[in-house]
């Protein structure tokens, strides 16, 4: 019994090993080809891009969570507005190059009483106002500018 024990051991041991040796250069070639792919820069993820549904207007709308790249998000993007409605946004708002992207700028604002911006939330037809979703301006954040859901 003490052999068939042993053999196993001796049997279970090696192709474990050589398993992790075979995922391992796998993942190492995936990494590589991903870099090369990138002229030498490493991708931290694959690219996924999603298709959005499309208004009267032209406009596609949806949620953004795969989305990290501005070319890779919607024109409207999905946020609750502050009465509690879902509904969407227009990226170019959520993300306007207005916002204060220093401490030194947030802190302007907040020394004005401004620690707040609100705008406007819409239905998917990105005409029909429904609510408003606030952006936090907080010079004491790291962030400086926090969305809210």
């Amino acid at each position: 019994m003490k052999n068939s024990t042993k053999t196993i051991k001796d049997t279970i041991i090696p192709i474990a090993l050589t398993l992790t040796l075979i995922v391992g250069i796998g993942i190492g070639t995936y990494s590589v080809m991903l870099s090369s792919a990138n002229n030498g820069d490493t991708v931290p993820y694959p690219q996924i891009r999603q298709e959005f549904p499309v208004n009267e207007n032209g406009q596609t709308y949806g949620e953004a969570a795969n989305c990290f790249q501005p070319e890779e998000f919607p024109d409207l993007v999905g946020v609750h507005a502050t009465n509690g409605k879902g509904g969407y946004a227009y990226y170019t708002d959520l993300y306007d190059e207005s916002l204060p992207s220093t401490i030194e700028e947030a802190k302007k604002l907040n020394e004005q009483g401004i620690f707040k911006i609100y705008i406007p939330v819409y239905e998917s037809d990105g005409k029909t106002v429904i609510g408003e979703f606030g952006i936090s301006i907080n010079s004491e954040n790291a962030g400086v500018v926090k969305v809210e859901d």
